[in-house]
């Protein structure tokens, strides 16, 4: 069942109280330490696919200085990743259908949930 416009708007409204549960902290956290890269490599590029509200993506940028790509197909969920951080680059993309990257374009991509 796909869910339509009207839930998924209401849903990033609220979406970041999960920053405030420990075990969507502690899941940040252990995707965080299972990527298996070199932090201070400043080329490194990173898609989030999937981004949501942009958690991930903001955490990462706030703690790197790396290129971040955050792909959503919901605009509500790509402008409250704009009002959280800049510098990140938000493509609306839906997962379903082929994505519009070259290959190897990206050192890392994650998908969380």
């Amino acid at each position: 069942m796909k869910l339509d416009n009207k839930f998924w708007t209401k849903y990033f409204h609220v979406y970041d109280t999960l920053n405030s549960v420990i075990p969507y902290q502690e899941m940040m956290r252990d995707v965080y330490n299972t990527l298996n890269v070199h932090w201070d490599n400043e080329k490194l590029k990173i898609l989030d696919a999937g981004a949501g509200t942009g958690n991930f993506s903001t955490t990462l940028k706030k703690k790197h200085n790396v290129d971040i790509t955050a792909i959503d197909s919901h605009p509500e969920a790509l402008k409250l990743i704009k009002q959280k951080s800049k510098g990140i680059n938000i493509v609306n993309a839906d997962l379903e259908k082929k994505l519009e990257f070259k290959d190897n374009e990206f050192d890392v991509i994650v998908c969380l949930n």
